[in-house]
């Protein structure tokens, strides 16, 4: 008879393995489906902190833009 390592399909007295293997088999999955919500979660994260960087740093750019005109403005008063 040949076995097959992945699953047990005998009655657990003849597999007494096979409710742990079952358990980790559930387990396995659940953890796969927690990682691919675990992802979509980040992905979402690394939007919203991409859209806070470019923010910023239009703010910066601007803030640059109104010193130059300032620095402009009082040297051209002298």
């Amino acid at each position: 008879m040949q076995h097959n390592s992945t699953s047990c399909h005998l009655s657990p007295d003849l597999c007494p393995m096979g409710a742990e293997i079952s358990s980790n088999k559930r387990a396995v999955e659940d953890l796969e489906a927690w990682q691919s919500r675990q992802n979509g979660t980040l992905q979402r994260l690394e939007a919203k902190l991409d859209g806070l960087r470019n923010w910023i740093m239009g703010t910066l750019f601007t803030s640059f833009l109104a010193a130059i005109g300032w620095a402009i403005v009082i040297t051209s008063r002298k």
